[in-house]
């Protein structure tokens, strides 16, 4: 695989690395306006880089008591745009008459991970659900995936030993 740059956010902030592309995939569907984005990276110097992208197109009215951040206003993260109905998914708090100029939109949310060996990425797939620990399908997806292109990757993925 050849070598490339890539930049991937956490928050405000920008990782940069050499690498390789792993593995990707979504959880975007059709009839949901939240949707997940994960890249799996593996840099030049063999530390793994896992980005997860938390993207949404839902629209809101300030003073929305579903709204518990800070929101942008659409016009102003979109200039010259008008929300689609098609693209933007308008909450139950918005009127059917509403001036464009007031609509707040949910913000991308960015998240890197950074991990010295494979078992630490997935390690921070886990999740944890009432006590229980599991690998949501989408991890899965995504090391499968990923396990195609690493050899360390497959290995501690494939074999895991539980202490």
């Amino acid at each position: 695989m050849t070598t490339e740059t890539f930049q991937v956010r956490d928050g405000a902030r920008v990782v940069t690395f050499d690498g390789v592309k792993l593995g990707e995939i979504s959880s975007r569907r059709p009839t949901s306006p939240r949707w997940t984005d994960m890249i799996l990276y593996r840099t030049a110097t063999d530390k793994y880089v896992l980005s997860k992208i938390g993207r949404t197109t839902v629209l809101h009215q300030p003073g929305c008591p579903s709204v518990y951040s800070r929101l942008k206003r659409f016009v102003d993260e979109h200039p010259g745009v008008e929300p689609d109905e098609a693209e933007w998914e308008l909450h139950t708090c918005i009127p059917d008459e509403y001036d464009l100029n007031e609509i707040l939109v949910e913000q991308t949310r960015y998240w890197a991970v950074i991990a010295d060996h494979a078992r630490d990425v997935i390690q921070n797939l886990y999740r944890n659900q009432d006590g229980v620990k599991f690998l949501p399908r989408m991890a899965v997806n995504l090391l499968e995936d990923a396990a195609l292109r690493d050899k360390d990757l497959a290995d501690a993925f494939y074999v895991e030993k539980v202490t």
